[in-house]
């Protein structure tokens, strides 16, 4: 299924743990981004907030 639309967060952080993420994705061998969403989604997961998946968030779209 091809990925669609996203939605932008702009957040700040201290630089130091901005380097510390690049870091951790470049060992990883993913993008920044990927990375947040991966660490937020388990937090979410860990403290039992529900989330839907991005399949389900845009299965209206793949209708029409």
């Amino acid at each position: 299924m091809p990925v669609t639309k996203t939605k932008i967060l702009a957040l700040r952080i201290h630089p130091g743990l901005k380097e510390a993420i690049e870091l951790a994705a470049k060992r990883e061998n993913r993008n920044v981004s990927n990375l947040l969403e991966l660490l937020i989604k388990k937090h979410l997961k860990e403290v039992g907030i529900p989330f839907p998946d991005q399949h389900v968030l845009f299965k209206d779209e793949d209708d029409g």
